[in-house]
């Protein structure tokens, strides 16, 4: 995975698994992980705020966001 989300959004990638690649610091992720980053960023379009954002990336992804990765 190189580049942002507009470099992916540029070259036709899955946006849903550049995300899921991203959260879960993988290269490659299955169709749940795929689903579960729509989830997160669905809350993102919907401003569910950076604290719930930070507990459903710890609860389902078992991610531990940085503040500057919540506050974009």
């Amino acid at each position: 995975m190189s580049g942002g989300i507009g470099e992916a959004f540029q070259r036709g990638d899955d946006l849903h698994e550049h995300t899921a690649r991203w959260v879960l610091g993988k290269p490659v992720v299955s169709k749940e992980e795929r689903q579960l980053a729509r989830g997160l960023e669905s809350g993102l379009i919907y401003d569910i705020g950076s604290k719930k954002l930070r507990r459903y990336a710890k609860g389902v992804c078992s991610r531990n966001m940085a503040l500057d990765e919540r506050e974009l």
